[in-house]
């Protein structure tokens, strides 16, 4: 894993930590916050930027072996995804709150 992308991937997995802390913490009513510990936080957060690593990076390393260069537009992608996936756990949990 390039330099880059480890920086990339670290910062979605400090936000995730952060965005799980707050939802399930905070605005979680107290009765429900108390089950999810430190644990549950830290493996959603894992989740949360492990499944659209994968998702991104798997057109890009097919790209990258037709093309020879790599994907154009892959953080993006890569953000977009995170965001993406970051949003539904945010609203589904304050919906189901």
């Amino acid at each position: 894993m390039e330099h880059k992308l480890k920086l990339h991937v670290g910062l979605m997995f400090i936000l995730s930590m952060s965005i799980g802390y707050v939802v399930f913490g905070i605005i979680s009513p107290p009765e429900i916050g108390v089950v999810y510990g430190f644990g549950f936080i830290a493996g959603r957060s894992f989740s949360s930027t492990l499944v659209p690593l994968i998702i991104v990076s798997l057109p890009a390393v097919l790209y990258k072996r037709i093309k020879k260069q790599p994907m154009p537009g892959y953080y993006i992608s890569l953000w977009g995804a995170w965001f993406m996936f970051a949003a539904i756990s945010i609203f589904g949990n304050l919906i189901i709150n």
